[in-house]
């Protein structure tokens, strides 16, 4: 190539681009304005920049690629030039994908630059297009007729990638002199990095996002209430009808978590949909709206309104059929049609088209496989297909994966409960399955306690019991010959039980079907203690302190005692110790059993129970703990009433130590038991609940945890005169929290009521040791305790004391922290400071004081 420059022709060219560069001019305008729509869509915040070449760098281009271009004014691809610079990679994938779509691709001249690196090239990873605009219209941009076929250039990267190009790549591959070795590898170390952050990034923003859309799961549902009205405040001031489709779509999705449907069609509909340019903000308009109006009118599928919101899904869900929506194009709009299918096939459900609705449940699956819903949606009609079902069962088992993280995530919990339970039920792992279904069941019974839901309890509750009823009917329909009657009834019972618990009185035909298949008890005296724990014979071995003292925990115990029913491991030693308590009277309850139909051949019956019942089990499994509770909610029995104290144990005992929580019964767990039925206390779900308690193998304290639910021996007035009179003698003689320094009439009700259980377990301490209290008109009559009397009473007292701190929600710790409800002394007796054990001497020695100012005195029984 010759070296010398025509600078006529240099000249020339530079004249021709200078009566092109108007036109550029106005590209570049015209291409700014249609990215920066797109972004609204696929890359909300992405930075788009779009200009002509200028004349100074035409003219050095023009010289330097003299030898290719004869014409560089007509032949040159990037004297309009765009750049979009993004997130995340996935919006990268997004934008490109509008692109294709959108625009004439010169595909001999586009490139992806990650397809032409080499393995040891890191970084400069962008995507760039040679378009051409289409003769029409494009987000509602009309092209002019001017710009014709000129060509332009994109580039689409992520903001990383951008800094890369312009701060190292830059530096490196496009200098005049050779870059050192060591800096060309500290620039590939530093691109690894970065390339590695990119995918982490996008990770991270993907679960911010999700985050957001989840705020049942984090935020207090109140205050989601209040958001909603602070937007709906800033919706309705909003004065750009640009940014109002976004805001309403924000609304919508944080209404929907408290099942606002009115809402979500209030703003929604307010939206002129038809003047929406952007396609897939209107698609996401079209499918929130339709869902919305389909959920507030579900209970008349046949209605007007519900025919509306059909349409608006289906818009979105059959592109096809309806010219409303385009058809998708990027992954975000495929996952948006995905669902759309998913909910037109529920409303498909609803008005009886199951053929239908089988089959738009299957398009979204073909749509979204990795989505475990749709799977489990589509389930029953590849059960059916015999040669289908080997072939799921990957699927199924990558499903069950997905379901495990997001539980972890905290988004989709409920949901993804329940489609476990029934994945693990297909694959035929029936106590993972029963356990799933328990954990869907703790979730509800959990949000409901833990949280303020009293302004949309019926939406929850209508929800909620909707999830369970279609799983219901899901065991129903699903009739395969390999399941056995006795693993079927364990997860319909269970489900059950948890609805009738759960929605009380909404679930009248649960309630039915559990009265049907309930034994035939005479009834329940309450309160109900349930001692579960091994069968094993060597159970003395694994919690001896425990073994030697249960005449002492379980004395004066007054209500129904529910056990296993046989001779060895703890439902023998109950069998035997409650009837030991009997003999001397110092026990009055009714002993139950619960057995599998046909027990092993080296189990045997034991006779010291009042009455044993049967699962239809064959052999020792859940169905014993279903079979109890289906008796004890049959008979109105509700689970505050049952207290579960765990002894040890294994996966069984583990499943009916969460069954109790699931339902709403407090469960205590013997500390030293170390069992794998003990790890519940660290167990995810529910190692947090407020209902377990794991208990220190301390007589004491666990006889005060099983007394807690029974009758006093004093009638209501006399405790609430001895319980202001504890009040008073507490302000007299302690230095009170400045929430307990005030009168009984200005009290906190919390602390009224510690002080009334403190007299009602007095009265229970007294008596254990020959006592009882009585009204008197007269001076008091001092009866004198012993030294070992009054120590014995302290114990117990202090079993009293760490009962009540634990039901309040404190929790052992080696430091005390009052704001965080930590101590050091909820440990056994023998465990305590001495000065410590003095406060429960103390307040034992004041009894009759306390009650000498509330009119009553100690007695000895045996005198009475």
């Amino acid at each position: 190539m010759s070296s010398t420059i025509d600078k006529n022709w240099h000249l020339e060219q530079i004249n021709k681009y200078s009566e092109e560069y108007s036109f550029y001019k106005e590209y570049a305008g015209i291409l700014r304005q249609i990215l920066e729509k797109a972004c609204d869509s696929y890359a909300p915040n992405a930075i788009v920049q779009a200009r002509a070449k200028n004349l100074s760098s035409f003219a050095e281009k023009a010289v330097r690629k003299r030898s290719k271009y004869s014409q560089p004014a007509y032949q040159f691809t990037d004297l309009c030039g765009a750049r979009v610079i993004t997130h995340t990679l996935a919006q990268v994938d997004a934008i490109s994908k509008f692109i294709e779509a959108n625009f004439i691709i010169d595909w001999e001249n586009s490139l992806d630059v990650s397809s032409r690196l080499q393995k040891d090239q890191f970084g400069y990873r962008s995507v760039h297009y040679v378009i051409s605009l289409p003769q029409k219209p494009v987000l509602g941009i009309d092209i002019p007729e001017s710009i014709g076929p000129r060509k332009a250039e994109i580039q689409i990267r992520t903001i990383l990638q951008h800094a890369w190009s312009d701060i190292t790549h830059d530096r490196i591959y496009k200098s005049n002199f050779s870059v050192p070795g060591k800096l060309r590898r500290d620039s590939a170390r530093l691109a690894a990095l970065m390339e590695n952050a990119d995918s982490l990034f996008g990770e991270f923003v993907q679960s911010i996002d999700s985050y957001q859309l989840n705020y049942n799961t984090y935020s207090n549902l109140v205050d989601i209430a209040n958001e909603i009205e602070t937007l709906k405040t800033v919706f309705n001031n909003e004065q750009s009808k640009k940014n109002k489709p976004g805001l309403a779509l924000r609304i919508a999705k944080i209404a929907e978590v408290i099942k606002k449907w009115d809402t979500i069609v209030e703003v929604l509909q307010s939206l002129a949909v038809d003047e929406m340019d952007n396609p897939y903000l209107k698609a996401q308009v079209f499918l929130e709206l339709g869902y919305a109006l389909c959920m507030k009118h579900k209970k008349k599928p046949d209605s007007k309104e519900f025919h509306t919101g059909q349409q608006y899904i289906g818009y979105v869900a059959l592109p096809d059929k309806y010219s409303m929506c385009p058809a998708p194009i990027t992954k975000e709009e495929y996952l948006l049609q995905a669902r759309a299918l998913s909910a037109l096939a529920w409303t498909q459900k609803l008005l009886q088209n199951k053929k239908t609705a089988r089959q738009l449940n299957l398009q979204a699956f073909e749509k979204d496989p990795q989505n475990p819903y749709f799977l489990a949606d589509c389930i029953e009609q590849f059960i059916e297909e015999e040669d289908y079902f080997p072939l799921l069962k990957n699927s199924i088992n990558e499903a069950i994966t997905t379901c495990k993280a997001h539980i972890s995530a905290g988004i989709e919990i409920l949901r993804a409960y329940l489609t476990m339970g029934r994945f693990f039920y297909i694959l035929g792992v029936y106590t993972n399955s029963l356990e799933s279904y328990i954990n869907a069941i703790h979730y509800c019974n959990s949000l409901k306690v833990e949280k303020d839901i009293s302004n949309f309890k019926d939406d929850f509750e209508d929800s909620f019991k909707e999830a369970f009823d279609n799983e219901l009917a899901f065991l129903k329909n699903t009739e395969l010959g390999y399941k056995t009657t006795a693993e079927l009834a364990w997860i319909t019972n269970v489900l059950h039980v948890g609805k009738a618990c759960l929605f009380e009185d909404k679930s009248p035909r649960s309630l039915e079907v559990l009265k049907s298949l309930a034994a035939k008890t005479t009834g329940f005296d309450r309160p109900v203690l349930i001692i579960a724990g091994s069968t094993s014979s060597g159970l003395d071995e694994d919690c001896p302190i425990l073994c030697n003292d249960l005449l002492q925990v379980l004395k004066g115990f007054r209500g129904t005692i529910i056990s296993g029913g046989i001779t060895s491991g703890v439902p023998g030693m109950v069998g035997k110790l409650v009837n030991e308590l009997r003999k001397d009277g110092r026990i009055a309850v009714c002993l139950l059993g619960y057995l599998p139909k046909t027990i092993p051949f080296d189990a045997t019956r034991d006779d010291n129970y009042d009455s044993i019942f049967c699962s239809p089990d064959h052999g020792f499994g859940p169905g014993e703990p279903v079979q109890y509770w289906v008796d004890l909610v049959s008979q109105g029995v509700k689970p505050s009433e049952v207290s579960v104290l765990g002894i040890g144990g294994g996966t069984i005992s583990a499943l009916e130590y969460k069954l109790a929580l699931a339902l709403g019964a407090r469960v205590a767990v013997i500390g030293s038991a170390g069992s794998t039925a003990s790890q519940i206390t660290t167990d995810a779900a529910f190692g947090g609940s407020n209902y377990l308690f794991s208990l220190p193998p301390d007589p004491m304290i666990i006889r005060a945890f099983i007394m807690q639910k029974t009758q006093p021996f004093l009638a209501e007035e006399q405790v609430e005169k001895a319980a202001q009179a504890a009040h008073a003698h507490y302000l007299n003689t302690t230095q009170p929290t400045e929430a307990s320094r005030k009168t009984w009439d200005k009290l906190n009700e919390d602390l009224k009521l510690s002080n009334r259980h403190h007299i009602k377990y007095m009265a229970e301490i007294l008596r254990s040791c020959g006592y009882g209290i009585r009204n008197t008109t007269t001076e008091p009559c001092l009866v004198e305790l012993t030294p070992s009397q009054i120590e014995e009473m302290a114990i117990m007292e202090h079993g009293r004391w760490v009962i009540e701190r634990l039901n309040s929600g404190w929790r052992y710790g080696e430091q005390k922290d009052v704001d965080k409800k930590i101590s050091p002394h909820l440990v056994a007796w023998s465990d305590l400071p001495v000065e410590i054990r003095e406060y429960d001497v103390d307040f034992v020695t004041n009894y009759q004081n306390i009650l000498k100012d509330a009119g009553m005195e100690i007695y000895r029984l045996d005198q009475d």
